[in-house]
């Protein structure tokens, strides 16, 4: 759902309205994830989308995101579906280029951010 914010407060006027130009800097989702300083405002954008896209257009559930400060990304976990097992998504910006160092990394951090879902959702080794 993409809200909208009438020009000037109350009822549009002449049929006109406007997107308020700051709706995302004040978003509460957007400034939990810059106070992480886990990344740059570029990739906190980019997973900020992605969370909206994964809440409002695909119906996740449980969204919900992870900093991970030493390698500068926010990570997203949530499900598919209620019954479906937990997914991480891990949003980069489109600038940015995977070599195979960097999966490699990629690697680490879904076995990192996935561990630290599963201690939040209460799920324990054996």
């Amino acid at each position: 759902m993409l809200r909208v914010f009438w020009a000037g407060g109350g009822a549009p006027k002449s049929g006109k309205w406007a997107l308020r130009e700051d709706w995302l800097t004040t978003h509460p989702t957007f400034t939990k994830m810059m106070s992480l300083e886990a990344a740059d405002s570029r990739g906190v954008y980019a997973a900020f989308l992605v969370y909206l896209d994964l809440l409002e257009v695909r119906n996740w559930h449980e969204v919900s995101f992870t900093g991970l400060a030493e390698f500068q990304l926010v990570c997203l976990h949530g499900r598919e579906k209620e019954t479906e097992p937990l997914q991480i998504v891990v949003p980069t910006p489109a600038q940015v280029s995977f070599s195979h160092e960097r999966q490699d990394i990629m690697h680490i951090i879904l076995v990192f951010s996935f561990s630290l879902s599963m201690k939040k959702v209460g799920v324990t080794g054996s």
